[in-house]
């Protein structure tokens, strides 16, 4: 059987097996403190988690890796993609993904009983020729399928 802890050990709360980090400036924990350091601190590794999250899935769909570590850790470096990639996360991508989840529900709207179709949303705004198309990640493969891509060898 253990000793109790003294009397006034410091933070003690319950962490449910995490350790809690404060902040220097606020002595308030990190995951709350409103201070400018730790928001943009939580920004930059919220931005860092979607970044690796959007390279492993192009990492699986192209059969390529990162030749080493240092290649991961910003979408600048991913020269082993056969592609270019941005990557952005937050609140100043919310409009896309509204607009996206519109153009879905309108379409699903539509769609007649025993349509299996796909869904790409295709936007266009005015004053220019060219356009842009969405698609869910998670849809890619049928949707690849659906366009004609992979029929022979599969994904």
């Amino acid at each position: 059987m253990t000793a109790p802890l003294p009397e006034g050990f410091p933070r003690l709360e319950k962490t449910e097996g995490r350790r809690i980090s404060y902040c220097p400036t606020t002595d308030k924990p990190k995951r709350s403190c409103d201070c400018k350091s730790c928001v943009n601190g939580r920004a930059y590794r919220k931005g860092h988690r979607k970044q690796d999250t959007v390279r492993m899935w192009f990492e699986a769909l192209t059969g390529t890796k990162a030749t080493f570590h240092g290649r991961k850790g910003n979408e600048e470096q991913w020269f082993h993609l056969p592609v270019r990639v941005e990557v952005k996360a937050g609140k100043q991508v919310g409009a896309v993904w509204t607009a996206y989840a519109k153009q879905e529900t309108q379409s699903d709207q539509a769609k007649p009983f025993g349509d299996a179709r796909e869904f790409v949303g295709c936007s266009a705004p005015d004053d220019m020729s060219d356009f842009l198309l969405t698609i869910r990640a998670s849809r890619f493969e049928q949707v690849a399928n659906a366009l004609g891509f992979y029929k022979d060898e599969g994904f």
